[in-house]
């Protein structure tokens, strides 16, 4: 009687037998690097920006608008 482990390893090696060279492969943890890289990326970028922001709009005096002016 096969073991569940002896079951899914026969299925691994008749899948592997049948594979080609242009099939596509199964998805690894490492394939999302570029994809995490990039939210990071884009989360420290709106970081600095926001940051830049709240820099730029402290600290000044406010003057009153351009048209409002005499």
């Amino acid at each position: 009687m096969e073991t569940p482990k002896e079951r899914v390893a026969e299925s691994n090696r008749k899948a592997a037998a049948e594979r080609r060279p242009g099939d596509p492969r199964p998805v690894e943890p490492r394939d999302s690097r570029p994809l995490i890289a990039i939210i990071c990326a884009g989360l420290a970028i709106a970081f600095v920006l926001l940051g830049v922001m709240y820099v730029n709009s402290t600290g000044e005096t406010p003057q009153p608008p351009i048209a409002e002016q005499r």
